[in-house]
């Protein structure tokens, strides 16, 4: 495995709003909680860029009233992670692994801890296939279930258009610890949290500065935290397949598709948790901690250097979209929030907004019209050391 490259960023980052914080890396194989910076690719160097912390979750009881299982999300909105690493430790309501428990009666141990990725709000109202409003067409992203609440499975589909989901698509062979023996659920974790690590990783394999490749992996530590509250680091690959981009079936791929239309600050990267009991993430003594998402930036290890910043930036700029023209004017992001008009959108009370310094980092991305679906010949790349 290669070494993990850590950039300085500077601490006066995007403007965020209650709950969320950015702060800058420091040589540390760790993040300020303990979460291991992690490089999950063989011939790949990984470069963390800058890091963001959410302190709040979204409840939405689309599944019952305020007493019944619901959906816990854990969103990060509006920011600039094209390549991105998002982790968290969580513990579920103790009855959603048993089928019919919880208050509401809906536990299920075959919900998923859910990481949907590269994607917009996920709404059925707004006229369908606009690009003026929020509207189903909007969602577009890539959903990695981690595992599901008995440890058995995990996969990935695409939701081009909420709330429609493609097949299953399984981990590479391989590349899966799943099923667990032990422990027998999430449920029954050591203490109860268990952690989750996901990334999206825009590849470019030949050093041609062009993407041909999507890597999405997962890991989860089911060993609990230490005495002192701190992560084991006892991670475990649930998930890992490279994709071309031709094989995904989604409208955005190596940045979301809302970004190409002209509506930045409506990217979305949330953690998503079923069939939860809702006083279990709202009182007190809520069932997360640590949530973060990291921007990072992998470079392959044939390249004579890493590239620059405004090359890096080129190079994660999305395929076309027939019928789309990219807009460069993205200034400051909304603060709006969002409202519970239909099942799957939640208000946002504790979400990030772009700065202006991001904002010219991504007129530099968008400076070149490439259409990467033409470099997807590439051989695929060497599974995790």
């Amino acid at each position: 495995m290669m070494a993990v490259l850590i950039a300085f960023a500077a601490m006066m980052g995007p403007s965020l709003m209650t709950g969320q914080q950015q702060q800058a890396f420091a040589q540390s194989a760790e993040d300020a909680n303990g979460i291991q910076l992690k490089d999950p690719l063989a011939t790949y160097d990984l470069a963390y860029e800058l890091q963001y912390y959410q302190t709040h979750s979204a409840f939405q009881t689309s599944l019952g009233t305020a007493s019944d299982p619901g959906s816990m999300r854990m969103h990060f909105k509006g920011l600039f992670t094209n390549n991105l690493m998002m982790a968290g430790f969580f513990k579920v309501s103790p009855e959603s692994c048993t089928a019919g428990g919880n208050p509401g009666g809906n536990g299920d141990p075959n919900e998923d801890v859910a990481a949907i990725l590269n994607g917009g709000p996920h709404t059925s109202t707004g006229t369908s296939g606009s690009t003026t409003e929020p509207n189903d067409t909007w969602a577009d992203s890539m959903v990695l279930d981690t595992t599901d609440l008995d440890l058995d499975e995990s996969r990935v589909r695409w939701e081009k258009t909420h709330p429609t989901l493609t097949s299953d698509i399984d981990p590479d062979a391989g590349q899966s610890v799943l099923p667990l023996a032990s422990p027998a659920t999430l449920c029954s974790v050591p203490g109860g949290y268990f952690g989750v690590m996901v990334f999206k990783l825009n590849l470019d394999s030949n050093c041609d500065g062009h993407i041909d490749w999507i890597s999405l992996i997962s890991y989860i530590d089911v060993t609990g935290l230490n005495t002192d509250g701190t992560p084991k680091n006892n991670w475990v690959k649930t998930y890992r397949n490279d994709f071309r981009l031709s094989e995904i079936d989604l409208k955005g791929k190596t940045q979301p598709y809302v970004k190409a239309i002209g509506f930045p600050e409506e990217r979305y990267q949330t953690f998503r948790i079923d069939a939860q009991d809702q006083t279990d993430w709202t009182d007190s003594d809520p069932n997360f901690k640590y949530l973060t998402l990291k921007r990072v930036q992998p470079t392959h290890t044939n390249c004579a250097s890493a590239m620059s910043s405004s090359e890096a930036l080129a190079a994660d700029e999305e395929v076309p979209i027939e019928g789309v023209t990219t807009t460069v004017d993205e200034t400051a992001a909304s603060t709006e929030t969002a409202t519970n008009e239909d099942e799957d959108t939640v208000e946002q009370t504790d979400t990030a907004v772009i700065d202006q310094e991001e904002e010219e980092q991504e007129q530099e991305e968008n400076a070149e019209d490439e259409d990467n679906d033409n470099n997807n010949n590439s051989t695929e790349e060497e599974e995790e050391e």
